[in-house]
Parts: structure tokens; C-alpha cells; sequence
């Protein structure tokens, strides 16, 4: 056995050693990326990321998996070893989906550590990440079968005498909100803000057009967010929005826009040489916003996002919202001054549009 563990070992330690050369203890040398591929120790998921194209995993963790992890600071060492005592995980984790654009990102910086990571008495590469000590994940295979399954995006370890997962995670019904920075976050609810802010419902029966729903949302959103079409009037008795505008609004939310036409049996809007016009009425306030409760994948590069929607008692008479930091607000803080109008549920798709990542919606629907 200890020559099996020792020829595994040695080819972990060739692949992944990376010349030290002068480097001193703390220097950045590489970083580690965010992934997709989760890895699992008996169908139990452990927090794991991408160094040179390898799944690395902290060690620390392993005590929560059937693993004796002690650290030596006379000798400057880290010793692991199967803790035949423990024969059950012991920790609650589940790898939430990763958005296409943050595969690859950096994580944390990957530093050079003097502290030696040693496998039942073998040397393992290690550095160090936010204080704590990253190994490859299929140094492992001393103690067990490792097996990639790239359907699955898994790097899995079966281990002996470990109890294994009774209930598989179904990684669709992991919520991803917990896992984003605070930047992502917020910006997920200023995506979902610009639908609630213009009282976008495609459910709402005033219109008897879904484009006319759509007309409105752009014609709203401009100004909102321009102030380039309000109270522009035309023949006295029109507000009107560029059909140009519309393409591009819709482009940028929806992927897509409307015909350029008068929507069938419209109340509301009509198309004329390049404007569509809508009967000239006093405005009102926009100061409904979403926060997202939930982000889950749906497998096929979209995305389930459910919302709360809610209402800015501060912005008045034809006002729209200007505290930016109401879209970084948790739903469970915003109550003390805003008001719970609903909820909803959308489905997004990633996209990048001028150069920035952002969403575009495939279905909507508020409650």
C-alpha cells in the first residue's frame, strides 16, 4: 500500500511543482480561479477551484470528511490522515452554479508557503489561499478511486469506510445568491429593478398586445433613465418614443425587438413614419425596485431568478429612485423603509452587451 500511495504521490508532486526559484514566503505565484467542477468525496460536495488547470481543494476541509488534519509548527508542517474514527461527513456544503463569465476568474492569490503538506508521511505541493493550505484534489486518489465525469462537471473521490450521500445534490436547486460578490448581487437587482420600476407585467390585461407591453417598457425605461422622450409632445396630443430607441432598449433587455408598426387592436399605442405615439397623460412615480431571493440554473444556459418587489414610500411626484444603495439591500432589511408590493419569478439568459456582462430576460412574471 505504502508503495502504491508513493508512486501516486510522486506523480502529483512532478505535475504539480512549480520552480520556487527566490521566492519568499507570502509571494504571490499564481492565483486560484473560480470553477465550475465540483468536487466530491462520497457523493458529499467540498468547496474546490482551478490552479493551472487542476481541481485544488483546501485541506483544512478535510477534517469534515473522514480526515485527521494537524499542523506542526515546530517542524512547519501540515500532516493528513484517514481518521478511521470518523466515519461520516460532517459538513453541510452545496456547490452553487457558476455564471459562463466568472469561470476562470480569480478567486484568491495563490502564495508561497513554507509550511510542507504531508499525505500519511508523502510530500504534497501546497500554497497557501486566504490563510489557508490548497492541495490537488486527486492526490487523494492514495486513498480511494478518483473519476471525472465531464457530463457532470464532478471530480469525485470514493473512500472506504466513509458513509456516502443518501440524498444526491441536485445542483439546479442550489441557490447562487449566496455565493456572489456583493457587486454581482447588486447588479442582478438593478437588472430586475429597470422591469419593476417601469410596472412591466406581460399578465397585465390593459394591453391587448404583448408588444405593447414592450413599447411601454422602453418607453418608460428611456425615461427613466434618459429623460429623452419625456413630455416630448407631437401634434399637441402625443408623447412619442423613436422606433430606433425602442430597437435598442429591446435589443438590450430582451434580445430582441418589435415590428414597426401599430401593435394589433391597440388602446394605447400607434406607429407613424418612425415614432410610436401614445396619447399625452400626467406621469407618476418610479419607485418600485426587485431584489432577487434566489438564482438557479436551469441546465440549458439559462437561469431561474425569484424576486421581491417593493416600494420606495420616499420618491414622489413623478420621481424616480436616486439612493443607488437600495439595490445592494437584503429583503430582509429593506421593510424598515420601503413597502412589500409582491413577488416574481424570471427567466434570464447571460449575456455581455457593450462590453459589459449583464442579463437578458426570457420570461417574467410578477405575482
Amino acid at each position: 500500500m505504502k508503495k502504491y500511495i508513493a508512486l501516486i504521490l510522486s506523480v502529483v508532486i512532478v505535475a504539480a511543482a512549480i520552480p520556487v526559484g527566490a521566492y519568499r514566503v507570502g509571494d504571490v505565484v499564481g492565483y486560484a480561479l473560480t470553477t465550475d467542477i465540483a468536487a466530491t468525496i462520497n457523493g458529499y460536495d467540498i468547496p474546490s477551484y482551478n490552479v493551472d488547470g487542476y481541481t485544488y481543494i483546501v485541506v483544512e476541509d478535510l477534517r469534515y470528511y473522514g480526515f485527521a488534519v494537524n499542523y506542526d509548527n515546530a517542524t512547519r508542517s501540515l500532516a493528513v490522515s484517514r481518521n478511521y474514527a470518523q466515519n461520516w461527513v460532517s459538513k453541510s456544503y452545496s456547490k452553487p452554479a457558476v455564471l459562463p463569465h466568472l469561470i476562470g476568474k480569480r478567486a484568491y492569490s495563490l502564495l508561497y508557503t513554507d509550511i510542507k503538506t504531508y499525505l500519511d508521511g508523502y510530500y504534497v505541493h501546497s500554497y497557501n489561499i486566504n490563510g489557508q493550505t490548497i492541495i490537488r484534489f486527486d492526490s487523494l486518489a492514495a486513498y480511494g478511486t478518483v473519476a471525472y465525469d465531464n457530463g457532470k462537471r464532478e471530480i469525485s473521490l470514493n473512500i472506504l469506510g466513509i458513509n456516502y450521500n443518501p440524498n444526491p445534490i441536485n445542483r439546479n436547486s442550489v441557490s447562487m445568491i449566496g455565493d456572489m460578490s456583493a457587486d454581482e448581487y447588486r447588479e442582478l437587482n438593478l437588472f430586475l429593478s429597470n422591469f419593476s420600476e417601469a410596472y412591466y407585467d406581460p399578465d397585465d390585461s390593459y394591453y391587448t398586445d404583448p408588444d405593447e407591453q414592450k413599447i411601454m417598457f422602453a418607453y418608460l425605461h428611456s425615461i427613466i433613465n434618459y429623460n429623452s422622450v419625456k413630455n416630448k409632445l407631437y401634434d399637441s396630443y402625443y408623447y412619442g418614443i423613436p422606433a430606433s430607441e425602442v430597437d435598442r432598449i429591446l435589443n438590450r433587455f430582451f434580445g430582441k425587438t418589435v415590428p414597426h408598426k401599430t401593435p394589433s387592436n391597440s388602446k394605447v399605442w400607434k406607429y407613424r413614419d418612425g415614432i410610436f405615439l401614445i396619447p399625452a397623460a400626467d406621469g407618476e412615480s418610479y419607485g418600485a425596485f426587485s431584489l432577487a431571493t434566489g438564482m438557479y440554473p436551469n441546465g440549458n444556459g439559462t437561469y431561474r431568478i425569484t424576486f421581491n418587489v417593493y416600494y420606495d414610500e420616499s420618491v414622489l411626484g413623478g420621481n424616480i429612485i436616486t439612493d443607488k444603495s437600495i439595490y445592494s439591500l437584503s429583503p430582509e432589511t429593506v421593510y424598515s423603509r420601503c413597502s412589500y408590493e409582491g413577488n416574481g419569478t424570471a427567466i434570464v439568459r447571460p449575456k455581455v452587451y457593450n462590453g459589459e456582462n449583464t442579463y437578458e430576460i426570457v420570461e417574467y412574471k410578477v405575482n
